[in-house]
């Protein structure tokens, strides 16, 4: 089965002795007050096991998103019905199917 990428948004400051404890992600403290737990996991189960880690400890949970290869987040444009890219990077949608200004 083919692993998949995840982004796990988690409130406050987590500081980096984490890592041991959240292993094989990538901890990225955001200065919004904000840790994101980034990496491949190899499946629902593990997505399930880390869930609960971050639950044990009275973390508290803000989202969960799936990577494309890319790492970049599939949302699907609202007004467009394009892929749009994740929050912070670039948004070349424009509200049209075709990619041209209205």
């Amino acid at each position: 089965m083919k692993t998949q990428k995840y982004q796990i948004l988690i409130q406050g400051l987590i500081d980096k002795s984490w890592t041991s404890y959240f292993t094989g992600m990538i901890l990225t403290v955001k200065s919004t007050g904000v840790t994101s737990l980034s990496g491949e996991l190899a499946d629902q189960s593990a997505l399930y096991g880390l869930l609960n880690k971050i639950r044990d400890v009275n973390i508290g949970l803000i989202s969960v998103q799936l990577l494309d290869s890319d790492g970049v987040t599939p949302i699907e444009c609202r007004r467009c019905q394009l892929n749009e890219p994740a929050a912070g990077q670039n948004n070349n949608c424009n509200g049209t199917k075709t990619g041209r200004k209205k």
